[in-house]
């Protein structure tokens, strides 16, 4: 199945992943993640593989954002963003902004998340760009911190209101005292940053009450909630 067909009759959803404030387990926020069709293209690293090999980043991501905003459950939800979408002129011009008026949705309720994992050149572009859109009403979470390496001079300039730390950190830590001191020292640069740490990928009640212990603030992860559709979706046959 052709990615162009996919993007060009909607055929993208949304499935939502509940992050939840741990002081007292209720919700907070959504995370928007995107699916294809069954198939090959079905995950969303099959997608934007394919759309980069493509030359159609653009596109798809702008298809992720809307199937995410057009079936999104109420509150706050989270954006997977392409950083090269970020400082495109088309998303300047205000892509997103239409759809969130045709929705009646505010940009209050929506937060840009951004991969920590990226090359970034010219640091003061991508901050001007994000307060840009900071200005307009948006957040900013800045995703996978902690993953292969760690940026801290790309926390430091994006100044994110949200911190993500990657479940790689995540995972395990009732059992290693090493992740525990990384964690505790990333959710206290959240705090000294005026902004909120969330950790991903829980799935343990043992890795809860660390997180608990540390003071991280928010979490994700399978323990919380699984990905699911907001409503059921409607049954539809792809050719």
């Amino acid at each position: 199945m052709l990615l162009q067909q996919i993007i060009a009759n909607e055929w993208i959803r949304a499935v939502y992943q509940p992050i939840v404030r741990l002081s007292d387990r209720a919700l907070y926020a959504h995370e928007a993640l995107a699916r294809g069709p069954a198939g090959s293209l079905h995950s969303p690293a099959a997608l934007f593989h394919a759309a980069s090999e493509q030359g159609l980043l653009f596109s798809l991501d702008l298809a992720c954002r809307t199937a995410a905003l057009r079936e999104k459950p109420p509150g706050t939800v989270s954006l997977n963003v392409e950083p090269q979408s970020l400082l495109d002129p088309a998303f300047k011009r205000g892509l997103t902004a239409q759809v969130l008026a045709s929705l009646g949705v505010s940009p209050h309720e929506v937060i840009f998340e951004v991969t920590e994992r990226i090359a970034i050149s010219d640091y003061g572009l991508f901050r001007r760009t994000l307060d840009h859109y900071r200005s307009q009403g948006y957040r900013v979470a800045l995703d996978d911190v902690g993953a292969g390496y760690s940026n801290l001079r790309l926390v430091a300039e994006a100044q994110p209101e949200f911190i993500k730390i990657d479940q790689g950190l995540v995972q395990g830590i009732a059992h290693a005292k090493s992740r525990r001191a990384a964690i505790s020292a990333l959710a206290r640069m959240a705090e000294e940053c005026d902004s909120l740490a969330i950790a991903e990928g829980v799935e343990t009640t043992e890795d809860l009450l660390v997180l608990l212990d540390l003071g991280v603030p928010l979490a994700q992860g399978f323990l919380l909630g699984r990905p699911a559709p907001a409503v059921p979706p409607m049954a539809a046959v792809v050719q």
